[in-house]
């Protein structure tokens, strides 16, 4: 076997590997990006259910417990906000990769034309 088929053979085999961590990475930020979203719909879900408890307190005029409510409502709101954050940059990371991907297909397309 010559030199540069044996070097065309590594670096198809290395881009093979790259192409296959890269997928592996993409699959777990997806995941990742998933299970935030779940956990951001909860936080949504629980605050709108504040909300509905905070309007009848209004109602009864119990203002501790609206002040409570207001709190927990502004800590889950602030939680939402970090996790949206945490999102876009799962998401910029995910193109990111994607886009290396991309890179790494087009390479081994043009080692395997040789």
């Amino acid at each position: 076997m010559s030199k540069e088929l044996k070097d065309l053979i590594d670096s198809v085999d290395c881009t093979n590997k790259a192409h296959s961590d890269m997928e592996t990475i993409i699959s777990r930020l997806t995941e990742e990006v998933q299970r935030l979203n779940f956990t951001i719909d909860e936080q949504k879900i629980i605050i709108q259910n504040q909300k509905t408890k905070l309007s009848e307190f209004k109602e009864n005029n119990t203002p501790e417990d609206i002040f409570v409510l207001k709190d927990l409502v502004t800590n889950q709101r602030q939680d939402i906000i970090k996790k949206e954050k945490d999102i876009e940059i799962l998401q910029q990371t995910i193109a990111e990769i994607s886009k290396e991907f991309e890179n790494a297909q087009t390479f081994q397309e043009e080692n395997e034309e040789l």
